[in-house]
């Protein structure tokens, strides 16, 4: 997964010779609020509507003195996860796309970067999702699989969260749309279950009635 794949050929570039004006007008009928300047194939920087909404609008935005944006310029093999990183942190919605001679291959933004993450967390897709709390942020990925695998499901994907300095979690995407027995399963074997939905709606009033049930037959 790298950079290059995730270029949206769909957006414009500016020009030296365009005006403020212009740049305004094309940032607001493409809902961005920045868009890379480019020269003879080269990438100049990474105009964002700050940057020039209070200049005149006549203004050639080649004109204005231009600080080239290397955070938002990315090596067509660049992670993905590394582009991702690095937009999540800036105030522009897209950055430049160059290749190994620094030509200037397309733009990429970070809606599309973060609708791919979206998309390749299978979170679209019929299932269940389940969150839980990690005791002193030690887990077995292993011993999680074979858990829910016991319960005739399978884990589509998973994410880390980091809440803070001590408190993680992991959410899961399984491919099972009732999942009261996988969520009892995890707790039985000292999982803390933050919180799951699963596309048949299982709620918290059925898992308090499955946990009554299951008290009930051990009884």
């Amino acid at each position: 997964m790298i950079v290059k794949n995730y270029i949206n050929y769909t957006l414009p570039s500016l020009k030296t010779t365009d005006t403020v004006e212009d740049a305004l007008e094309i940032m607001a009928e493409f809902k961005l609020n920045s868009l890379v300047l480019v020269s003879d194939g080269l990438v100049l920087a990474v105009i964002s509507e700050k940057m020039i909404e209070h200049l005149p609008e006549e203004m050639e935005i080649g004109n204005f003195p231009i600080m080239h944006q290397e955070e938002l310029v990315f090596e067509e093999s660049v992670p993905f996860f590394e582009s991702l990183k690095l937009v999540s942190v800036s105030d522009k919605d897209a950055a430049a796309v160059i290749d190994a001679s620094q030509q200037y291959l397309g733009t990429v933004t970070k809606l599309d970067l973060f609708q791919k993450l979206v998309d390749g967390l299978s979170l679209h897709s019929d299932g269940g999702l389940i969150e839980i709390k990690l005791k002193d942020n030690t887990y077995s990925l292993s011993e999680i699989s074979r858990l829910i695998e016991q319960e005739h499901a399978h884990i589509l994907s998973m994410f880390l969260f980091n809440h803070d300095d001590v408190e993680k979690s992991i959410l899961m995407k399984v491919d099972a749309p009732q999942i009261s027995f996988i969520v009892h399963s995890l707790e039985r074997f000292g999982y803390e279950v933050v919180s799951y939905f699963s596309t048949e709606h299982v709620g918290n009033l059925e898992k308090d009635r499955f946990d009554l049930l299951m008290k009930y037959l051990s009884i």
